[in-house]
């Protein structure tokens, strides 16, 4: 059992902000908790130390190693997110080499976050709707199965190394251990302080910020606003990409209501950064997954969002836009499941129970 002021590290990227979340939520609970990176996005997300990274392998390869030296020994907890790790050489054929040499007594944990654990092919054997069937999605890069096979390689070795092992999408515990492994909700810092200004005879704005447009179904979106806009000058859609995520949050408190994504079965920190804001939020939620999440979380999802899919984005954007009354519910429900489920210090408590094994 871990007591006292157990010294954490988060590493090696920030993944949506969730590592720093996660980081700060454990500091209020009492242990000792920093964000590591190589390199750093430009999504901005705040880290503790970096590892600056070149144009020179040989270099690279030596920083790493020389902070691995640094790092193995300074923290009690290695939480690596991802389904990566420090020294993840995969271009040399040597993914997650640095996960055998850790000290023995060390915890470490690992989380997957989506596509570093997600199957191409089985997931469009599995599924009607995944953005899998789109062969442009990722600019194609899991056609040819070779990074399916890949993922099943470095999940395997991880599954040797690792104490648990934390899925923040359920669809992703269809490929991982079921032994060790279990869901868990993304980490993500209420930013909902920023004041909204508030416009007068202001267009009805609908806000979608796609990190990858055709992972998320973006094109349905769009296409399914722009037909609205045809019989509602009113109606207008905001487009957010290549934002930092400080920026970012400004044009998410002037929207009316939040599309996420209709092909991926769940929603990511930008629904829940939303969510705080209380604005209605749609999205495709796969109900099928949903037995992979705690069943009180299941229960309060239908109320939580707008549930839409490829097929009826438009009939269900209807359904709201003109009606105020619902926009409101949604919004209210909303704020509520992401305080709930997303507060950093709860999913810290929800990690602790882990690590005190």
């Amino acid at each position: 059992m871990l007591e006292g002021k157990t010294k954490i590290l988060h590493l090696p990227s920030s993944v949506g902000g969730m590592a720093w979340a996660l980081s700060q939520g454990e500091k209020k609970i009492g242990y000792e908790s920093e964000v590591l990176v190589t390199d750093e996005s430009w999504l901005d997300y705040p880290n503790d130390r970096v590892v600056r990274l070149g144009s020179s392998k040989i270099k690279n390869t030596y920083k790493l190693f020389k902070e691995f030296l640094q790092i193995r020994s300074n923290y009690d907890v290695f939480h690596f997110n991802f389904g990566s790790s420090l020294l993840n050489l995969k271009k040399i054929g040597l993914n997650l080499f640095d996960l055998p040499f850790y000290p023995k007594e060390k915890k470490m944990f690992m989380t997957f976050n989506g596509c570093d654990a997600r199957q191409k092919y089985p997931t469009m054997l599995r599924e009607k709707i995944a953005a899998c069937h789109d062969e442009k999605c990722y600019a194609g890069m899991c056609n040819s199965g070779r990074l399916d096979r890949q993922r099943r390689s470095r999940i395997a070795k991880a599954t040797k190394h690792i104490d648990h092992i934390f899925a923040v999408n359920p669809d992703l515990l269809y490929f991982l251990p079921g032994d060790k492994s279990s869901f868990m909700p993304y980490a993500v810092i209420d930013n909902s302080h920023q004041e909204e200004v508030v416009q007068k005879n202001k267009k009805f704005t609908i806000v979608h910020a796609p990190t990858q447009r055709a992972a998320k179904g973006s094109d349905l979106i769009i296409s399914a606003v722009q037909s609205l806009q045809e019989k509602d000058s009113s109606i207008d859609l905001n487009l957010i990409e290549n934002v930092p995520n400080e920026k970012a949050l400004a044009f998410y408190n002037q929207a009316d209501l939040i599309i996420d994504q209709v092909k991926i079965g769940w929603y990511g920190a930008f629904a829940v950064e939303c969510m705080y804001m209380r604005k209605p939020v749609a999205v495709f939620i796969n109900k099928r997954d949903l037995m992979h999440v705690p069943n009180e979380m299941a229960a309060e999802i239908p109320n939580a969002f707008i549930h839409i899919n490829p097929l009826n984005i438009e009939e269900k954007l209807k359904q709201y836009i003109y009606d105020p009354i619902k926009l409101k519910e949604v919004a209210h429900y909303g704020e509520s499941y992401a305080n709930k489920w997303h507060n950093p210090v709860n999913v810290a408590k929800r990690i602790k129970v882990f690590m005190d094994r």
